[in-house]
């Protein structure tokens, strides 16, 4: 007789985990488009960080979720990074023309809930605006080895027009840590095995993802998902209609004069 009230309290503290962790993981729902705010970031001119009175005030639920989710070790280290304005402006296809498409950066994991919902969101916005902005992808595998791995995939899979098959290969089965899976993955993804194992064992993605890494760390993202949109820097999954304010905006304001 005691095992039902036990299993519906656990159930109750199981919903209750499961709905903080969506609070956590979307912590600009909630936005008005009214509130979007920026504020620089000293040592990254030009860019700027999204902030808002909401988002100041929940530094704790959001530490919390990042909370003990390190990155792996590089496997190499990456060249290093600009420190001048005219550098990062090109780490981030800075400066576009007038009325072209915003250039937009996404650091993902491919394990990460949330980067779904935001991936939903750019998918809309660029049905609807066809032109809006142009998408760059940039891995940052923080869930542990299969993130990793599956990360080494996506960018080895490059090198023979499939990243994108690849990463929707992923996103629907674990992915490989081993050269043996890598090279069965290539045969159900009619790519050629050897290429691929190649290059998931080589030198320039280990190299290339150290990059995406160090340049994640540097912009003092937490976990993912996060996006560079023109020159702003947001974290987190920004709900879709403010997403399209600040495309707007950015295209609208164009790029900053340090990147022209």
């Amino acid at each position: 007789m005691a095992a039902g009230p036990t299993r519906r309290g656990v159930l109750r503290v199981a919903a209750l985990i499961v709905v903080a962790g969506l609070i956590v993981a979307r912590p600009w729902t909630g936005w008005k488009t009214r509130d979007l705010a920026y504020e620089d970031i000293p040592d990254l001119p030009p860019l700027r960080r999204l902030v808002t009175q909401a988002a100041s005030t929940s530094g704790t639920a959001t530490d919390a979720l990042f909370l003990g989710l390190e990155a792996p070790d590089a496997p190499s280290e990456p060249a290093p990074l600009p420190t001048d304005a005219a550098g990062i402006c090109r780490l981030f296809d800075l400066p576009w023309a007038e009325g072209a498409p915003v250039p937009v950066t996404y650091f993902t994991d491919i394990r990460c809930p949330s980067c779904r919902v935001l991936e939903g969101s750019l998918a809309g916005l660029a049905r609807q605006e066809p032109d809006l902005f142009r998408l760059r992808t940039r891995e940052f595998p923080i869930f542990g080895p299969r993130s990793e791995a599956a990360a080494r995939a996506i960018r080895a899979a490059q090198g023979q027009g499939a990243s994108e098959t690849m990463r929707r290969q992923l996103r629907t089965r674990p992915a490989p840590t081993s050269p043996e899976g890598i090279a069965a993955l290539a045969v159900t993804l009619d790519l050629d095995p050897g290429a691929l194992v190649d290059a998931w064992q080589g030198p320039a993605v280990a190299e290339s993802l150290a990059e995406d890494r160090a340049l994640a760390r540097r912009l003092g993202l937490r976990g993912t998902p996060g996006l560079v949109v023109g020159r702003t820097v947001v974290e987190g999954a920004l709900p879709r209609g403010t997403l399209l304010v600040l495309m707007r905006a950015e295209r609208r304001d164009g790029p900053p004069a340090q990147c022209t």
